[in-house]
C-alpha cells in the first residue's frame, strides 16, 4: 500500500512540475490558440521558469519527502547513517554536509529537518540549472523526472548536494556567458567536492567542456571513452596510489571501491547496472548519427553528445563495479536537453514513438523497479 501511494504521490509532483515549468513556455499565436515553443526562444529569459516557481516546485518534492518519510518507520541504510551523524554517534567525512547539521542544530534536534532540507536545496539548484541551460525546455524536465535523479536525492543526502552542484556546474559552462559564469562554475566544483568525493571527477569535465570540438576530437573523445573502460580500474588505483598524499579520503574511497579490496556485491551488480544503460546508449548513437544535420544548428550540439557519451560511459564502466554509475547523475539534466534536440529533429513519426519509448519509456520501468525495490527490500526511503 505504501509503494502505491508513493508512487501515485509521485506521478502528481510530475503532473505539478510539468503544468508549472510549461506555462511560460507557452507562446500566444495571432488566432489566441495557444501553442508549445519548439524553436530557439529570441526572448529566452522571459519564457524562462521564475525562482518564485522553482521554489513552489521545490517545496512540492519537500512534502513529497515528509510524505514518504513519515510512511517508513525503519529508514534504510544510509538514512540510518546520516541519523548518526545527525546525533554526533559519528563524525561525517563530508564538510560540507557537517555544515548542514551544524545549521540545521541552530533550530531544531528533528533529524527529518535534514532530510527536508536536503530536499528543499537540491531541487532548487537543479531547477536553478534547468533555468540557466539555454536549450532547456519542459520536456527536458519529463525526461529527468523519469530517472532515478530525484528518488535517489531522498536517501544519499551527500550525493544529492555533489549531483546539484554538478548540474549546475554544467549549465554555467554551457552557457559561459563571461567570467561570472566561469567563477560560479569552479564554485559549484569546489562546492561539490566539500559534499562528495565524486565531486573531483567534475574537474576533468569542465575542462573537457571548455575545449573546442569537432567531429574528429568527439570521435577521438570516444575513442578514449572506450579504452578507458577497458583500464578503467587500473587508472583509478593509480590516481589513488597518486592523490593519496593531498585527498586521502578521495584515495580511501578509490580503494575501497575498486581493486581487490573491493566490495564482491558492487562487483556482481555490475552486469545488470550496464544494462539499465541501454536508454542512454541509444541517445548517444543517435546522437552521433544527427550531429552532421544538427552540429551548426545547436549551440553547444557537441558538449551535449559529449555529456550524452560520459553518461552512457558511467553505465558501461560498471562492467568493473556498479559504484561507477553515481557518477550518471551528474549528467542527467544535460542529457535530458539533448533528448530534446533530438527528439525534435525525427521526422517519422514512428521513429519518434520508438525513440521516447527506448529513452523515456525504459528510464521510467527502470526508475518504477528502483522504487519497488526500495519497498520491497527497505520499506521505502
Amino acid at each position: 500500500m505504501d509503494l502505491l501511494i508513493s508512487v501515485i504521490c509521485y506521478l502528481f509532483v510530475v503532473v505539478v512540475v510539468l503544468f508549472l515549468s510549461t506555462y511560460k513556455f507557452r507562446l500566444k499565436t495571432g488566432n489566441g490558440a495557444t501553442q508549445y515553443d519548439t524553436a530557439d526562444l529570441k526572448n529566452h529569459n522571459s519564457n524562462r521558469i521564475s525562482f518564485v516557481t522553482i521554489l513552489i516546485i521545490s517545496f512540492v518534492f519537500v512534502l513529497y519527502n515528509v510524505i514518504v518519510t513519515k510512511m517508513n518507520a525503519t529508514p534504510p541504510h544510509d538514512r540510518q547513517i546520516y541519523i548518526l551523524d545527525f546525533h554526533g554517534y559519528r563524525v561525517s567525512p563530508s564538510v560540507g554536509l557537517t555544515f548542514i547539521i551544524d545549521f540545521v542544530h541552530s533550530f531544531s534536534h528533528n533529524v527529518e529537518y535534514l532530510f527536508y532540507l536536503s530536499t528543499l536545496i537540491t531541487v532548487f539548484l537543479t531547477f536553478v540549472a534547468f533555468r540557466i541551460d539555454e536549450e532547456a525546455r519542459p520536456r527536458t524536465l519529463l525526461f529527468l523526472l523519469s530517472t532515478q535523479y530525484f528518488f535517489f536525492g531522498l536517501e544519499a543526502l551527500k550525493q544529492a548536494y555533489a549531483n546539484a552542484f554538478a548540474v549546475l556546474c554544467i549549465s554555467l559552462t554551457l552557457r559561459s556567458q563571461g567570467k561570472k559564469d566561469t567563477v560560479l562554475a569552479i564554485v559549484s566544483i569546489i562546492l561539490a567536492i566539500c559534499f562528495h568525493h565524486t565531486g573531483y571527477f567534475l574537474i576533468p569535465i569542465y575542462i573537457l567542456l571548455r575545449i573546442k570540438k569537432n567531429k574528429k576530437t568527439i570521435l577521438i573523445s570516444f575513442l578514449i571513452l572506450i579504452l578507458s573502460i577497458l583500464f578503467f580500474e587500473p587508472v583509478l588505483l593509480r590516481i589513488a596510489s597518486l592523490v593519496s598524499p593531498y585527498a586521502s579520503y578521495f584515495s580511501q574511497k578509490i580503494y575501497q571501491y575498486f581493486g581487490e579490496a573491493a566490495s564482491d556485491d558492487l562487483q556482481r551488480e555490475g552486469l545488470l547496472t550496464f544494462v539499465k544503460g541501454f536508454p542512454f546508449y541509444v541517445l548517444t548513437i543517435v546522437g552521433w548519427f544527427k550531429r552532421t544535420k544538427l552540429v551548426d544548428k545547436v549551440r553547444n550540439y557537441d558538449n551535449y553528445l559529449f555529456l550524452s557519451g560520459m553518461l552512457s560511459f558511467s553505465y558501461l564502466a560498471t562492467v568493473y563495479n556498479s559504484w561507477v554509475y553515481r557518477l550518471s547523475y551528474y549528467f542527467f539534466l544535460p542529457t535530458g536537453v539533448f533528448y530534446v534536440i533530438l527528439l525534435k529533429n525525427i521526422e517519422n513519426h514512428r521513429n519518434k514513438i520508438l525513440f521516447i519509448l527506448a529513452t523515456i519509456g525504459t528510464s521510467a520501468l527502470i526508475t518504477l523497479r528502483f522504487v519497488m525495490l526500495m519497498y520491497f527490500n527497505y520499506g521505502g526511503f
